[in-house]
């Protein structure tokens, strides 16, 4: 899901609320809480709030670009405060065990310039 989930993390609850008819196993919000989501919004707060929501493990990096720029999104996840071992989930490591890259990734990463967040 795009857009750090978009409309759906704050919907969830008017779904929980008005889906009870449909006799699912679980709550709507409980399928939506499995969904994987990007770090695109205009806030730090937007990037919190996912990862919040969904949790590290389902959060990816992602700069929309061109519209955003990744200095950017960089800087936007840098103001958030995480730890290390959440921001490399959150950079590199959850799309590593998703797409199913192995090290590879991380030996990219190594490789390329950095890029600057100022």
């Amino acid at each position: 899901m795009s857009h750090t989930g978009g409309a759906l993390p704050y919907q969830s609850g008017r779904m929980d609320k008005n889906g009870k008819n449909a006799e699912l196993p679980r709550p709507p919000s409980s399928y939506i809480r499995r969904m994987y989501t990007d770090t695109v919004s205009p806030h730090s707060m937007g990037i919190k709030f996912a990862i919040e929501y969904y949790g590290i493990d389902r959060v990816m990096y992602g700069s929309d670009y061109p519209c955003w720029d990744p200095a950017t999104a960089l800087a936007l996840i840098e103001e958030i405060g995480l730890s290390y071992a959440d921001r490399e989930k959150l950079l590199y490591r959850n799309a590593q065990q998703i797409l199913g890259l192995g090290d590879s990734i991380r030996q990219g990463i190594r490789e390329s310039a950095p890029v600057s967040t100022a």
